[in-house]
């Protein structure tokens, strides 16, 4: 994470990565919305964010934890989030 911190060029290439991860999340929702699975009023750039977030961190907690039960709880919480969303 430092190397994140403190390199320019390694910030900006993690950068980039996360900004395609989320557009792609974000086209993926987009998608579902005009196909009619999901509500048309869903923040999916708020949700998107926070999702990306749980996620990330998840993954941290999981492996300096050696356990993923943390991980296994954000997936559900996303997926009753997700759930919500369903027409």
């Amino acid at each position: 994470m430092e190397a994140d911190d403190t390199s320019p060029v390694i910030r900006d290439i993690v950068n980039k990565a996360i900004g395609d991860i989320q557009a792609f999340m974000k086209a993926l929702l987009q998608k579902g919305i005009d196909d009619g699975e999901f509500k048309r009023d869903w923040d999916i750039h708020a949700f998107v964010v926070k999702a990306f977030a749980m996620l990330e961190g998840g993954i941290l907690v999981s492996r300096i934890a050696q356990d993923n039960s943390q991980m296994l709880l954000l997936i559900n919480l996303l997926k009753q989030e997700i759930d919500a969303q369903l027409l």
